[in-house]
């Protein structure tokens, strides 16, 4: 998959997070607010696709993870209500794998999935 998907990892069940609420925006200058691009629900492994790579021009996006409801499903206190994650576009399309690993009381972000062309010129054994 290519745009801007997302996979939720949690670490108190071992699995992925199922329906967890996403909403994805996206400031595109000139414009001075964050107006809504997406909604997305994660599929029983924790996985979505928010926004086909077509669909992805220059700007900055804000990804939001709804997990006060989550964990409240699941039986547990969380000490987020929501998981924020910002980042800046400069090049439209591409493929833009956000992740996150959660537990009710912490998270953990990181930007998976690292396009072909950003490998050129890695040794073989990084690549793998």
């Amino acid at each position: 998959m290519s745009g801007f998907t997302t996979h939720v990892l949690d670490t108190v069940s071992g699995g992925g997070a199922r329906g967890i609420a996403l909403t994805l925006r996206a400031r595109i200058l000139p414009e001075a607010a964050f107006r809504e691009v997406a909604e997305a629900r994660t599929d029983t492994n924790g996985r979505a696709l928010l926004l086909g790579s077509e669909a992805i021009v220059p700007g900055l996006y804000e990804l939001a993870f709804e997990t006060l409801s989550y964990h409240q499903a699941a039986g547990h206190e969380s000490f987020f209500e929501e998981v924020v994650l910002r980042v800046l576009v400069e090049e439209p399309g591409g493929s833009w794998h956000l992740p996150i690993i959660l537990s009710p009381a912490a998270f953990s972000a990181y930007r998976g999935g690292v396009p072909p062309a950003d490998l050129a010129g890695l040794p073989p054994e990084m690549v793998a």
